[in-house]
């Protein structure tokens, strides 16, 4: 009878066979586990050839990505929401819209000239209509939270942190 190589071969050797691309295979030969494994090693060449590819593939890899694609900045979008307001910007062709709505009254209003101001670490957006100014305040290190100001000649109407509603 056909002794179990599990029998035999040290687990330890197993594990480490298997992590250098030795080729495991299954047969329905009956021993102590109920399948008999068999290892077949790989054609040398074909060994080396991987291995070499295996370690090279790091330099292959990272002279590819541009730096830009790594360091590009995160545009504010999406649906920001509390108990009273929803704060929807979006970006179509390069312009920013706005379309803030009470979620009371679900009365709304969309807007879509912007001033960008700040910094990469903080990054305001503001839209006007008349003399209520509407500002959304984006820190893209923390980009589930906005905050929503609003002001009408200078005095405060609103100031609510929102939170981004995922899925939208």
């Amino acid at each position: 009878m056909e002794q179990c190589l599990i029998d035999i071969v040290p687990q330890n050797y197993i594990k480490f066979s298997i992590k250098f691309l030795i080729r495991l295979e299954l047969t329905p030969i009956p021993c102590r586990f109920g399948i008999h494994l068999k290892f077949i090693l790989m054609n040398a060449k074909i060994f080396a050839l991987v291995a070499m590819f295996g370690l090279s593939l790091p330099a292959v890899i990272l002279p590819v990505m541009p730096a830009a694609v790594a360091q590009a900045p995160e545009k504010l979008q999406g649906l920001f929401m509390d108990k009273d307001w929803g704060v929807l910007v979006s970006l179509d062709d390069g312009v920013y819209k706005y379309r803030g709505t009470n979620n009371h009254t679900s009365k709304s209003i969309e807007l879509q000239k912007v001033k960008i101001s700040g910094n990469n670490q903080r990054q305001v957006y503001t839209w006007q209509k008349g003399s209520t100014k509407y500002l959304v305040i984006w820190q893209p290190k923390d980009p589930d939270f906005v905050r929503l100001q609003v002001s009408e000649n200078g005095r405060m109407l609103i100031n609510r942190l929102l939170q981004r509603e995922h899925g939208c």
